[in-house]
């Protein structure tokens, strides 16, 4: 399975004014609510959510709901830290056959191949990579709007706790962990520690919540072949009903959102069309590939350009650019002015 990330929103449901939440999803907030001291149904007043039946299943939570739920739950909290208890109480109830994906995972890497569906899945605003840097496997979390940093830590941390849990879970003995946020405390040194067996670094300039590369290809005891194959087709056969809903165009960003140096090859592959048959459907939308990864390679660009401090070598790389002088070119070509100046100008 290849990584898959969508980053347009599909409309909320509202019942009139109101923001709804459906039963399962329920389920979720009303045990981290429990756990907290939280009244549930104070705290979906106050951010204006109401429990329904008909809430579309593959609709997504609108950014600034999430937001003002984090707020909230964490003004509310008389026990206990919210974004943690979200994350230790996050269960895959709207997509069941996701935990049977992590369940029967041969490795860790294979595993690793859902998380970055979780955008898809779930909330398109999450952007979930990974790399390997020598002796160590680096996690990033990002939650976006409009294709900038969205001003939410407390979701940041539920992911980090949802992502450290789901190793943990898989491996028979857990790996000690390294974590950085960009972000300040939000509770106390000793609780951070507690959830995550680490005191975490603030202020970076990541997310980050990294491992030993080791422990990426050791089996896992719970590895299931055959059933992990029923797991994956049916995951496939969501990301396709997904997809379908949001149009080529849409999806061939939502892979190249993820990785913006494949070929058209390469995302044909993905999206199950032969090259011509994908550059025909794109022609049909008045698009080509070409295009939507110029688009897509710009806009990244100009976020790392802005809402971060990597260097050009590393925004190349992440770009898939072979060198830092071909992203420069193109870079120039497409906005009449070099990186480092757009850079530099943003911030005068």
């Amino acid at each position: 399975m290849r990584v898959n990330c969508q980053q347009t929103r599909v409309s909320p449901s509202y019942a009139g004014d109101m923001y709804t939440i459906s039963m399962s999803e329920l389920a979720c907030l009303v045990h981290a609510c429990m756990n907290c001291g939280i009244d549930v149904q104070l705290l979906l007043e106050r951010i204006g959510v109401a429990t329904s039946d008909n809430t579309d299943p593959d609709r997504y939570w609108d950014a600034d709901v999430i937001a003002r739920m984090y707020d909230e739950g964490i003004a509310l909290s008389t026990a206990g830290h919210f974004p943690f208890l979200m994350g230790e109480n996050y269960v895959f109830q709207r997509t069941p056959e996701a935990d049977a994906f992590l369940a029967t995972s041969s490795t860790l890497r294979e595993a690793l191949d859902l998380l970055f569906h979780i955008p898809l899945l779930l909330q398109p605003e999450l952007l979930i990579t990974y790399d390997e840097e020598g002796a160590s496997v680096r996690l990033r979390v990002e939650f976006l709007a409009k294709e900038k940093p969205f001003d939410c830590p407390g979701v940041i941390e539920t992911v980090m706790v949802i992502l450290a849990r789901t190793i943990e879970n898989l491996l028979r003995h857990p790996p000690r962990f390294g974590l950085s946020f960009q972000h300040q405390p939000l509770t106390t040194p000793d609780s951070y520690h507690q959830c995550f067996g680490t005191a975490p670094r603030f202020g970076a300039t990541d997310n980050v919540l990294s491992f030993p590369a080791s422990y990426m290809d050791k089996p896992l005891p719970s590895a299931a072949p055959g059933l992990h194959a029923v797991a994956q087709l049916q995951i496939d056969n969501r990301l396709k009903r997904l997809q379908a809903k949001s149009g080529i165009e849409q999806t061939v960003n939502q892979i190249l959102t993820q990785s913006p140096g494949l070929s058209i090859a390469e995302v044909s592959e993905i999206v199950g069309l032969d090259t011509r048959s994908l550059q025909r459907r794109l022609k049909g939308a008045n698009t080509s590939f070409a295009d939507l990864q110029r688009r897509t390679r710009n806009n990244l660009a100009k976020r790392m350009l802005l809402y971060t401090t990597l260097d050009m070598d590393s925004i190349s790389i992440k770009l898939g650019f072979s060198d830092r002088n071909s992203f420069t070119k193109a870079f120039s070509k497409w906005n009449e002015i070099a990186p480092s100046q757009f850079r530099k100008e943003a911030f005068q």
